[in-house]
């Protein structure tokens, strides 16, 4: 298919994933703040949006430019 102009052909998922861990089910039960859950979830090694666009960048399977486009590093 076409790239319509983007030099991209097909898509590639940027992706972030949060785990249901123990210490993640008690901070929801206990009405953590999302603040307080990504905060758990990154020490739990979670990667972010922003994170994986920059380990596929440097993969060279997309640009900087896109990853800043679609995620945002917060």
């Amino acid at each position: 298919k076409a790239c319509n102009g983007t030099g991209y052909r097909g898509r590639l998922v940027i992706a972030e994933v949060l785990v249901m861990s123990d210490q993640i089910r008690q901070a929801v039960l206990s009405h953590a703040t999302a603040t307080e859950i990504q905060r758990i979830a990154i020490d739990q090694d979670m990667m972010s949006m922003y994170q994986d666009g920059l380990r596929k960048a440097a993969d060279g399977r997309t640009t900087i430019e896109e990853v800043l486009r679609v995620a945002t590093e917060n």
